[in-house]
């Protein structure tokens, strides 16, 4: 049996190629090795020198640009040349330079690059009888400011007695140069600061109607001069010359004005004797004569 086993081994075709080929060809296949492969690199040396020098020359360039930048900053903001010695003022009319500048920053001597223009302005248009500013700088060392002035248009009785714009700003305490203006009295304000607004309905209203009524020919030679506010509801404005009184409802100043036009035609031959002229009425008009005036007062619808 161990016969029978051996010889079919040794029939088996791959083994006997394997008897075939030899010690030496059996050797030479188990031991063949494959060598791993070599990789090689080519350097450009002459690339590598090219990218080194132009990121030298970007850093060299950046670090220029700095130092330039930081040495232009340093004589811009401290060099003599560029210290304001002129400053010009334009749109003066009741103010004067001097009290202008003395309202405002000092600028002269000042660096112009260092000049705080949106401080300054702030500061004039803080002045009461500057009501708009504009600054700007001249090169080399020159500032240039233009300001628009408030223009008087009434006075008013507070604590004291006020001169105000046609805003109700306050701009000034009266003199003798205002009297000329019109007076309105009877507010219960306090006085505020100088140039603050003067918040009051009443007076706006009343500052209206007077600007309104001025500009009709009835009072071309008899302007109304003032207006009395009594309460929230009623205006009494009065005549300059011959202290003609005339009555409104300040809830509705348009509407008397409105019948105050209707009824002109018949105040023109009268007027001397007329004493108050009341348009409070949405529907009448009440006319009452002076005092010792023969008839009495009567009244016309509107």
């Amino acid at each position: 049996m161990s016969l029978a086993i051996a010889e079919r081994k040794l029939t088996h075709p791959g083994r006997k190629r394997w008897l075939q080929e030899g010690p030496k060809k059996r050797k030479g296949k188990t031991q063949k090795k494959e060598k791993p492969a070599i990789r090689s690199f080519d350097l450009d040396f002459a690339a590598l020198f090219k990218t080194a020098a132009e990121t030298f020359a970007r850093g060299v360039l950046v670090l220029a640009f700095c130092y330039g930048a930081f040495h232009g900053y340093l004589f811009l903001t401290s060099s003599s040349r560029f210290a304001v010695s002129q400053i010009s003022i334009e749109g003066l009319d009741r103010l004067n330079k001097q009290s202008l500048l003395e309202s405002m920053p000092l600028i002269e001597g000042k660096n112009l690059f260092l000049l705080d223009l949106e401080s300054i302005t702030e500061r004039l248009t803080g002045h009461p009888w500057v009501s708009a500013a504009s600054v700007q700088r001249k090169w080399p060392n020159a500032v240039t400011i233009q300001i628009a002035e408030r223009k008087p248009y009434a006075r008013i009785q507070l604590d004291d007695i006020y001169v105000m714009d046609n805003f109700g700003i306050l701009v000034t305490r009266s003199q003798d140069e205002f009297l000329h203006l019109p007076l309105i009295t009877g507010t219960l304000n306090e006085a505020p600061d100088l140039g603050q607004r003067v918040v009051s309905n009443e007076i706006l209203k009343g500052l209206r109607a007077m600007h309104y009524l001025n500009r009709l020919p009835f009072f071309k030679k008899d302007p109304v001069t003032s207006v009395q506010i009594t309460g929230p509801s009623l205006l009494t404005f009065s005549t300059r010359e011959q202290g003609l009184k005339i009555r409104m409802a300040a809830n509705d100043v348009q509407a008397g004005f409105q019948n105050f036009k209707i009824i002109l035609d018949a105040l023109n031959p009268t007027r001397d004797g007329v004493d108050i002229i009341d348009l409070s009425f949405r529907n009448k008009v009440v006319i009452q004569p002076k005092p010792g005036n023969k008839g009495s007062g009567h009244r016309r619808k509107a």
